[in-house]
């Protein structure tokens, strides 16, 4: 059985370094993106598991990526990462969501294993 593979957005290095290493230790597959347009281009050459999305990117905001990857790519599913006090628009897109600075690494770990166990991926299944 091959890895589950995570593309991880995000345009703070360090975010990218430590979920990298983080999720990597736990035997999953990890890529990184930079960018929107980056991540779409991983996302064409290779299928992905689970994809996780900084909100606030330069050019495209992870929720209009988020989208885009909904509808060109409904296996993936998706988790949302913000620094931003303002989460409204992700809360409506019935995207889960994590709040930066990332306290708990585990917490993604934890995330992860949920989508992971959930079934479907369209926003807001699985929520009860």
């Amino acid at each position: 059985m091959s890895a589950t593979r995570i593309l991880l957005v995000d345009d703070e290095p360090e975010i990218v370094r430590l979920l990298t290493r983080r999720l990597s230790r736990l035997g999953y597959e990890v890529a990184s993106a930079a960018d929107g347009t980056q991540a779409l281009a991983l996302l064409q050459e290779a299928p992905f598991d689970v994809a996780i999305f900084d909100f606030m990117m330069p050019g495209m905001n992870g929720l209009e990526l988020a989208d885009q990857c909904r509808h060109r790519y409904p296996g993936v599913k998706i988790l949302m990462l913000t620094g931003s006090p303002v989460v409204a628009e992700i809360e409506m897109a019935r995207y889960p969501c994590l709040r930066k600075p990332l306290e708990n690494l585990g917490d993604v770990e934890l995330a992860v294993e949920q989508l992971l166990a959930a079934p479907g991926n369209e926003p807001g299944e699985g929520d009860g």
